[in-house]
């Protein structure tokens, strides 16, 4: 008994490691020369909103489509599942039930989602959201037949 209950069971993780899309500043509007990179960026300041400006009126400003080395968070997440057959059978025919249990983002690891990046905005480079759901259990029952 102890055997059908505590043995057999298969173990799956999924990792995904992803770096960070990168970021596009609204247009129109004008770099003064210098990178908007930081060495540790935090949600409050994501990149440095000084060396931007709005561009004069009938411009279209000298910011590309997006920054060439500033970039949204990177991706870590865990996805596992554990999950055990019972095999039995009904007048002859082979059925295998499986009892799965699923959970998205294992470790419950916040990932921020881009900043804002418009430049007339008050919260202008500022994280104001996150990009993932937090951990999510999920059970389940299959049979196969």
């Amino acid at each position: 008994f102890l055997n059908a209950v505590l043995g057999d069971w298969d173990f799956n993780s999924f990792v995904t490691l992803m770096s960070g899309m990168p970021i596009g500043i609204s247009r129109p509007s004008v770099n003064n020369g210098h990178s908007a990179a930081i060495s540790n960026p935090s949600i409050n300041k994501w990149f440095n909103t000084s060396v931007f400006t709005v561009a004069p009126a009938y411009t279209f400003g000298d910011v590309g489509p997006v920054l060439p080395d500033v970039r949204t968070d990177w991706t870590r997440d865990i996805d596992s599942v554990l999950s055990k057959n019972f095999g039995f059978a009904i007048a002859d025919k082979k059925i295998t039930a499986q009892f799965r249990i699923e959970c998205f983002n294992l470790f419950n690891t916040a990932q921020f989602a881009g900043p804002n990046t418009a430049i007339t905005s008050a919260a202008f480079g500022q994280v104001t959201a996150q990009a993932n759901d937090p951990r999510d259990l999920q059970f389940a029952l299959k049979f196969l037949f």
